[in-house]
């Protein structure tokens, strides 16, 4: 029986050999330009598997982080102008305030006559007559409150009295004034040279415009005017 004879196999030896020959034939330039067409090979591989994607998220981070700057900055300023409202918000508060102390939503005229004998009593003033008149409509925010004031006292004094009064914590111009002597009855002691003052001044009251609700017919409920109309047609309505 036969033994099968198997191949050498084929030496890698003899291929590199060829290679090397081969390569040896070449000139030194062009040996030079194979390596570095192999370095260019090489990087550009590197280049396309491993560089390429890591800048392509080195890129999207950079715009993506210069979108949220935008966005802070943003966010900043609308931050510093809330604050700015916020201050000035606060200030009109304590404007209103204040604006109320001046003209209160209520007349208040017990407290006002207190302030008003007050500044009497701290000028030597006698207050011989306080009348409030009726309320009347000013201006779409304020109403007025007539004031009949008639005081007794020195000159000099009643000059303080004005004087005290145009500083009142709250609204009140003198409109007119008179001065004659004081009768007898209205003197304090005997002093000749008392003066007796007739003024006339007006209070205000804040008034808050509020909408009004119509009623049947077209009306304005709650309002003066539907009042004065529905008083004149009651009595327009009477028999005489």
């Amino acid at each position: 029986m036969k033994k099968k004879i198997e191949a050498p196999p084929p030496s890698t030896d003899g291929a590199l050999d060829k290679i090397v020959n081969r390569v040896s034939q070449f000139t030194k330039v062009q040996r030079i330009l194979i390596c570095v067409a192999m370095f260019l090979a090489v990087t550009a591989l590197f280049a396309n598997f491993s560089f390429k994607p890591k800048y392509e998220d080195y890129t999207r981070l950079n715009t993506e982080l210069a979108e949220l700057e935008t966005k802070l900055n943003e966010y900043q300023k609308v931050a510093t102008l809330l604050e700015e409202v916020r201050k000035k918000k606060e200030e009109a508060e304590v404007k209103y305030k204040k604006g109320l102390r001046l003209l209160p939503d209520q007349e208040e005229i017990p407290e006002l006559l207190d302030g008003v004998a007050k500044i009497g009593k701290d000028v030597n003033v006698g207050i011989t007559s306080f009348r409030p008149g009726e309320k009347t409509t000013g201006a779409e925010l304020y109403a007025i409150k007539p004031l009949n004031i008639e005081i007794a006292g020195s000159y000099h004094n009643i000059a303080l009295f004005f004087d005290r009064l145009a500083k009142l914590f709250r609204i009140v111009t003198l409109l007119e004034f008179k001065l004659e002597p004081a009768k007898r009855s209205t003197q304090v002691g005997a002093d000749s040279d008392l003066l007796a003052a007739t003024m006339k001044a007006n209070a205000y009251v804040f008034v808050e415009n509020k909408p009004s609700e119509p009623k049947e017919g077209g009306q304005a409920a709650g309002t003066d005017q539907g009042k004065e109309a529905a008083t004149k047609a009651d009595e327009n309505a009477k028999p005489k």
